[in-house]
């Protein structure tokens, strides 16, 4: 559980929320990221990706590193690459969508990821 936590501190919040979100989806450079910045961000899914267990990140039931991962990847999702990105992750594709189908997620979706879904 902490490795995924600190994989997502030190890696996945630079990389998929502010290497790929932010650039995309506020600066408008969809499209125009570097293979450097895409090539970061792949890496830090891959390695969640590999450690990750069939049905939440640790084992079979909700840990702090589903809740951790959770608003970062949401909003990898929103951008094109993102969204992508994580369709080459499929098991952390399928977490994600099964994550935001939980109450509580509904319940504190951001105003971004609102406005995309119903």
């Amino acid at each position: 559980m902490r490795q995924i936590m600190r994989v997502m501190d030190n890696y996945g919040y630079r990389a998929l929320v502010w290497g790929i979100y932010v650039e995309e989806m506020e600066r408008n450079r969809a499209g125009r990221l570097e293979p450097e910045e895409l090539e970061r961000a792949s890496k830090c899914l891959g390695v969640i990706e590999g450690l990750a267990a069939p049905e939440f990140l640790v084992g079979s039931q909700l840990t702090l590193a589903d809740l951790w991962a959770l608003p970062m990847l949401s909003y990898l999702k929103l951008a094109p690459s993102g969204g992508a990105m994580l369709r080459e992750t499929p098991k952390l594709d399928a977490w994600l969508d099964r994550m935001q189908t939980r109450p509580s997620a509904q319940a504190t979706r951001f105003r971004a990821e609102s406005d995309q879904r119903v």
